[in-house]
């Protein structure tokens, strides 16, 4: 047996609605070193030989303290997997490497995954439940932000200009409406979304683009058949092609993108299919799952 192993979120609950069988999902309810460590001891209990770690932000925090008892229970194991779910955030990549020395293979979430590490797993994101593809039905939502604008000063400005340029944009999902609206749902009604494809560098502070990853949420909206406007990166061109995504370079473009967009159907729909077919391709579970047990 498997044991998946995670501090309660979003990714871990991704991750335990399509896991197989023979892996046994354990969230950890609290922060703190005994909580993992209690994780870990469960896990030998039940004579689970293999592990797999979630890495968070929390989660590297307390791997970052060399005197931290979790490290020698690595050994334990047949075999130990590392998610790390926050990408490349600087504020603790610097330990990334004493982590990765722990562990047999390695995932990294919202950044290109290619051959070069002999660890890293390539071309593996998120898995997404089928369930939440786009299944057919009608799209009553032209043009829309699902995300948050707390700590990204660069987003509002953009969101504000596309306000004034009257795109009829509509923007939820940030932190006070995040658990009050089904964002599948939201997605698959939607026929354009702007998609950022920046992080928060540092907690606390405002980020306006300097880190660019493969964000979650572009993912979602491919298979939600969903076209994807977004600030033209390093991350995302290794993996789409103009096919598959709207790129722009000035965010002044975007009022004419999105109005293209949704008077040329055929246009539209070349742009949906050939997201779709990569998208369900990448975050199909029992790919996501194969490859991360093989």
């Amino acid at each position: 047996m498997i044991l998946l192993i995670g501090f309660q979120g979003p990714i871990f609950t991704q991750l335990a609605e399509t896991a197989p069988d023979n892996v046994i999902p354990h969230p950890l309810s609290r922060f703190s070193l005994n909580t993992i460590i209690d994780g870990l001891q469960m896990s030998l209990a039940h004579r689970c030989d293999e592990i797999i770690f979630i890495m968070g932000d929390l989660m590297a925090t307390a791997f970052a303290f060399k005197a931290i008892s979790p490290y020698k229970y690595f050994g334990k194991f047949k075999k130990v997997t590392m998610i790390f779910a926050d990408g490349e955030k600087p504020q603790w990549v610097k330990h990334r490497k004493s982590f990765e020395e722990l562990a047999d293979k390695v995932v990294r979430m919202d950044v290109f995954n290619d051959e070069m590490d002999r660890k890293v797993i390539p071309g593996i994101y998120l898995p997404i439940k089928k369930e939440d593809w786009h299944f057919g039905g009608g799209k009553d939502i032209d043009f829309a932000f699902y995300g948050s604008l707390a700590l990204y000063s660069k987003r509002k400005e953009i969101i504000s200009f596309l306000q004034d340029a009257k795109t009829g944009i509509i923007t939820a999902g940030g932190e006070e409406t995040r658990y009050q609206i089904d964002m599948m749902d939201a997605l698959r009604r939607t026929k354009v979304t702007l998609n950022f494809s920046s992080c928060i560098s540092k907690p606390g502070k405002s980020h306006n683009g300097e880190v660019s990853q493969i964000k979650g949420r572009l993912w979602e909206a491919m298979v939600a058949k969903t076209v994807v406007i977004e600030d033209r990166n390093s991350e995302s061109s290794k993996l789409f092609t103009d096919d598959e995504i709207v790129w722009y370079d000035d965010y002044r473009e975007i009022p004419s993108l999105v109005d293209k967009l949704l008077t040329d159907y055929a246009w539209r729909e070349t742009i949906v299919e050939n997201a779709y077919r990569k998208a369900t391709k990448y975050c199909d579970p029992d790919y996501y799952w194969g490859k991360l047990l093989a």
